[in-house]
C-alpha cells in the first residue's frame, strides 16, 4: 500500500502506485477457491472456459486439488489449459496428466 499511496483498494491504478498496474482479482482467479472443482468437471468445461478469457493465470487451488486426476483428452478445463499453454508439457503425458 505504500506503494500505492491509498489505502482505498480502488484506486490502485498507475497513478496512484508510481506506475505499477494492480490487477484484480479475475485475473489470477476467476474461479473462487469454494469452486475449485470447476477446473476438473468435464460437463462444466465450457462455461470455465469462457470465465478464463480474461484471466492472465489461473490458481487451481492445490491444496484442494492436489489429488484430483487429470485425464488426457477430456474436456476438463484444467487439462485443456494446460494442452493449449503448457503443450510440451502436457504432450508427454499418457493418460493423466
Amino acid at each position: 500500500m505504500k506503494i500505492c499511496n491509498t489505502k482505498v483498494i480502488t484506486n490502485f491504478n498507475k497513478q496512484n502506485c508510481n506506475g505499477f498496474t494492480v490487477y484484480g482479482q479475475e485475473a489470477f482467479c476467476p474461479i473462487a477457491w469454494t469452486d475449485w472443482a470447476l477446473y476438473f468437471n468435464s460437463t462444466t468445461s465450457a462455461k470455465v472456459m469462457n470465465s478464463l478469457e480474461n484471466s492472465m493465470g489461473i490458481h487451481v487451488w492445490n491444496l484442494h486439488s492436489k489429488h484430483t486426476p487429470i485425464i488426457v483428452g477430456s474436456k476438463q478445463p484444467y487439462g485443456l489449459v494446460a494442452q493449449k499453454y503448457c503443450s510440451s508439457i502436457f504432450s508427454l503425458a499418457e493418460d493423466f496428466f
